[in-house]
C-alpha cells in the first residue's frame, strides 16, 4: 500500500496505517532546469565575406515544471551584420546584444529550436570568429522571476562556461 501524492490516499491520518502508513507524506518539489545548445545549420560550412549564416539555439527543459515564458541573448561578433527581416522575434537590447522573447510555454522534456541568421561581413576571411548565447530571462505563468537550478539567467557573457566549436 502507500499513498499517492495529490490522491484521496495522501495524508489519511485515521486510518492507523492501513492505506497510508508513511512517516512523512510526499513532497513535491519544483524544480526549474532550462539549458541551451548553439550551433551552426551547416556545421561542415566554410564561411566566407558576404554569406549568410544560420545559427541554431535550442532551448530545453530538462526540470520538472513547465516555464511559461523565456528569453535568449544573443551576443553577436563584430564580424557579422545583423538584419532585421531574416530574424523575426529578435529585438536588439544593447549594441551587439539582440534578444528572443519566447510567447509559448517550454513543457517538462521539450527543447523548442530558434534560429539567428547573421551576415558575415566583407574581408573577414580567414578571420576566427565567436558567437555566443545564453539564456537571460525565465518566468513561471505569473509572470514572475524564477531561479534555474544549475544556472543564472542574465546578460552577462563573462560569468559562463563557454563550449566552441571546431
Amino acid at each position: 500500500m502507500g499513498s499517492e501524492l495529490g490522491k484521496s490516499t495522501d495524508d489519511q491520518i485515521n486510518d492507523h496505517g492501513a492505506i497510508d502508513e508513511d512517516d512523512e507524506d510526499i513532497a513535491d518539489v519544483g524544480l526549474y532546469d532550462i539549458a541551451l545548445s548553439k550551433s551552426l545549420k551547416d556545421r561542415n560550412a566554410f564561411i566566407s565575406s558576404r554569406d549568410t549564416t544560420v545559427f541554431y539555439i535550442d532551448v530545453i527543459n530538462q526540470g520538472n515544471r513547465d516555464i511559461e515564458h523565456y528569453s535568449v541573448t544573443d551576443q553577436v561578433d563584430t564580424n557579422f551584420l545583423f538584419y532585421a527581416p531574416f530574424n523575426p522575434g529578435w529585438s536588439n537590447t544593447v549594441d551587439n546584444l539582440y534578444t528572443y522573447t519566447s510567447s509559448e510555454p517550454l513543457k517538462v522534456g521539450e527543447t523548442k529550436r530558434i534560429q539567428i541568421v547573421l551576415l558575415f561581413k566583407p574581408k573577414r576571411n580567414g578571420t576566427r570568429i565567436s558567437n555566443f548565447a545564453e539564456i537571460c530571462e525565465i518566468k513561471d505563468a505569473n509572470g514572475d522571476a524564477i531561479q534555474d537550478y544549475d544556472s543564472s539567467p542574465d546578460k552577462d557573457f563573462t560569468n559562463d562556461k563557454k563550449d566552441y566549436i571546431g
